[in-house]
């Protein structure tokens, strides 16, 4: 089990695109006037129907890269306001690998952060259990990741290469 507010965000998404929250949540069973919620769960299953139905409704299977907007920083609550208070882009981002689990129901975090002259090295775990969500998964912490660090800091960051096993 894990927090719905997630879904929030992607019903806000798809409603943008004209597809209906009956829409996007059938087969769910998610009560969307609670996904606001800090206190309501949804099971993986959910989860991954909520997933599944915007594919499907949206013809793209590559949505996440267009879900960045989701994790804005200032809609983010107290949660975003400690990352804007970090002393660092570290210390967000180490904020972020803690709590966006926990909190936004994010699925994915990076096992390690590298730091280095130029940048950041993520590794990402290999997750068996995400099955078919783990593209998606991948993608839209990547993208939600690059739009914190542009709320953060001003800078857009440039992405240099990608490797999965």
């Amino acid at each position: 089990m894990f927090r719905a507010v997630k879904v929030a965000g992607y019903i806000r998404a798809m409603e943008q695109r004209g597809i209906s929250t009956q829409q996007l949540l059938a087969g769910t069973h998610i009560n969307p006037k609670l996904v606001h919620s800090t206190d309501y769960t949804i099971s993986f299953e959910q989860y991954r129907t909520v997933v599944n139905n915007m594919m499907k409704l949206t013809k793209n299977p590559g949505i996440a890269f267009s879900l960045g907007d989701i994790a804005r920083a200032k809609s983010l609550g107290i949660f975003g306001y400690a990352m804007i208070s970090s002393r660092s882009l570290r210390h967000a981002l180490d904020i972020w690998r803690k709590y966006a689990g926990s909190l936004r129901g994010t699925q994915m975090s990076a096992e390690e952060l590298h730091d280095m002259s130029s940048g950041y090295i993520v590794i990402f775990p290999s997750q068996p259990e995400l099955g078919d969500l783990y593209r998606f998964e991948i993608e839209e912490t990547i993208l939600q990741g690059a739009r914190l660090v542009r709320d953060l800091t001003g800078i857009t960051p440039v992405f240099g290469k990608a490797s999965f096993t």
